[in-house]
């Protein structure tokens, strides 16, 4: 768990938000991974899947995309 938004995750996600249609949520998501060497657990393929092809962050799908 995250307590607080070091700049280097509050660069990433303005990025990330940036880049497409993306949540604010989601933004800060991917980018706390990509600054902390996590892994994102989710089920939204729609939003999150260009991520993991083009910006090499690991994921773990928790439900089959449709």
């Amino acid at each position: 768990m995250i307590e607080e938004l070091t700049p280097a995750i509050v660069r990433e996600a303005a990025y990330f938000k940036s880049k497409g249609k993306m949540s604010f949520a989601d933004s800060i998501l991917v980018a706390t991974a990509r600054c902390t060497g996590a892994t994102v657990v989710s089920c939204d393929h729609v939003e999150l899947e260009p991520v993991e092809k083009d910006d090499h962050i690991p994921f773990l799908w928790i439900r089959p995309k449709f």
